[in-house]
């Protein structure tokens, strides 16, 4: 397995965490829209931060999902995946903008369609 700066690969899995606030019955594209001042939409790579750690490394509620994207689906809508690990999270990650941007709402919408919910449940904080 890669370590935590290592490249992101094509075969792995990344999770997206989806506030309760957010949640629909499906993934939606406003799930991976960018904060002003932000230049990627954070996920992590779920053979070092698996869906448990993330749960308890975010601030959750009980209505909070996971949602999980193979990566080279994402790279093939033309965006990039690259590691960010931090101290709070060795498997943090980015999705950013490669020959596509996520500032195209139809390149957002086609990211969501790639994310699953997981069956994960957030611990009480």
């Amino acid at each position: 397995m890669p370590d935590a700066s290592s490249a992101v690969g094509d075969d792995e899995i990344v999770l997206r965490h989806i506030p309760e606030i957010m949640v629909a019955s499906d993934v939606v594209s406003s799930n991976f829209q960018l904060r002003p001042g932000e230049d990627y939409v954070s996920v992590s790579r779920q053979h070092i931060t698996d869906v448990t750690a993330l749960l308890k490394i975010l601030k959750t509620t009980a209505g909070s999902r996971i949602a999980a994207a193979r990566v080279r689906d994402i790279r093939a809508l033309g965006l990039k995946v690259e590691p960010y690990p931090s101290r709070r999270s060795a498997g943090h990650a980015g999705i950013e903008a490669g020959f596509a941007t996520l500032d195209d709402a139809e390149v957002r919408i086609g990211l969501a369609a790639l994310f699953s919910y997981l069956d994960a449940v957030a611990p009480e904080n």
